[in-house]
């Protein structure tokens, strides 16, 4: 049974009523499928999925099983082979976002939501089973609802942080193709969900395996006249990502990880020259602190550390000579092993 919280200091920074109304509503869980339509990063095919959407949802109207519509037409490749099974799902798991998880826990059981507009793009939600669980004391059960708000205040930084580098790509006729990068996530995801694969194994190597070859050639980002497609990515950045990366923890995690092949800083100067940001009083303090600090340590450099440390390159030849085993590397190698069960998936390896 839910009690009554107690009476007591609040905490400042996340007020009490909103601390005990998600304790209420953590004691219920429901059993969920869903359809999810993409929106990709532009923001282009926004209208269109939403019309998308609509007419999956009058089709489900007249008769249409969700489950084989999900298998169809969902871009969640998590859930679409189980007709967008999500299993018994706990309020405060908001992996698609508050409006999703709203939308979802108004649904009466065998009910199926109208389109919500959530995060990735368009979903449809089913309820298929509903309960009330009991909780701990609501002061038992504080401290982790209190870690959870912050840990959403810190996912808000990186959807912000991922609003404002959407921004300065379109400025820059830069569009990522959010519908195939949530793919190859999903992929990934997928992966965890086996045991042919192990944390430490390489992006690149899970995509190779899990994809079809037709596939490597899907944009993920286009720039003028470049394309950047999955095998790019296999090529470059997914060598570099293990599977219990924690770029891999969310999507946006994963978006933000793949963006960084962009030169970010760059686009960000750019920006902010446009926007006149250089000529706030403000920036332009900053900027001659910055400019008097960079001049007090290269004077000192010049006055004092150089006629200290100065060496001539006959000197420093000499010295590297005498300690030269300060400077071996030791030769190492990199060995990844995969045990799978059959010889047809080990010879396409």
């Amino acid at each position: 049974m839910l009690k009554d919280p107690p009476s007591g200091t609040s905490i400042k920074t996340i007020p009490e009523e909103l601390l005990f109304n998600t304790y209420q509503k953590m004691g219920k869980i429901a059993k969920l499928r869903h359809l999810l339509l993409v929106v990709d990063e532009s923001g282009e095919n926004e209208k269109e999925m939403a019309q998308v959407a609509k007419k999956i949802r009058e089709r489900m109207d007249q008769g249409e099983d969700f489950v084989e519509l999900t298998r169809v037409y969902s871009k969640d490749l998590a859930t679409r082979e189980a007709g967008g099974d999500m299993g018994w799902v706990r309020w405060g798991n908001r992996f698609f976002g508050d409006p999703f998880y709203e939308a979802a826990f108004q649904l009466k059981v065998g009910e199926i939501s109208e389109p919500v507009k959530a995060k990735y793009g368009y979903h449809l939600i089913k309820m298929e089973d509903y309960r009330v669980i009991e909780l701990a004391s609501f002061t038992d059960q504080k401290g982790e609802i209190l870690s959870y708000y912050l840990t959403e205040r810190e996912s808000e930084i990186k959807t912000r942080k991922i609003a404002f580098f959407r921004e300065i790509r379109k400025q820059n006729h830069i569009q990522i193709n959010e519908e195939n990068l949530f793919y190859i996530y999903s992929i990934i995801q997928k992966a965890h969900q086996t045991n042919v694969f192990q944390l430490k194994d390489r992006v690149a190597l899970v995509l190779k395996v899990m994809l079809k070859t037709e596939e490597f050639t899907k944009e993920l980002m286009i720039q003028g006249d470049s394309v950047y497609t999955i095998q790019d990515f296999i090529a470059n950045r997914g060598k570099n990502l293990a599977l219990g990366d924690n770029n891999l923890e969310s999507y946006e995690d994963f978006l933000l990880y793949f963006g960084d092949i962009l030169p970010h800083d760059q686009l960000m100067v750019k920006w902010a020259y446009l926007k006149k940001y250089h000529q706030s009083d403000d920036i332009k303090r900053i900027i001659k602190n910055q400019k008097e600090s960079l001049l007090i340590r290269e004077i000192e450099r010049i006055t004092v550390y150089d006629n200290v440390f100065k060496f001539t390159e006959e000197e420093l030849k000499n010295y590297y000579q005498q300690h030269k085993e300060k400077y071996l590397i030791p030769e190492k190698v990199m060995v990844q092993e995969i045990l799978v069960s059959e010889r047809k998936l080990a010879e396409k390896i």
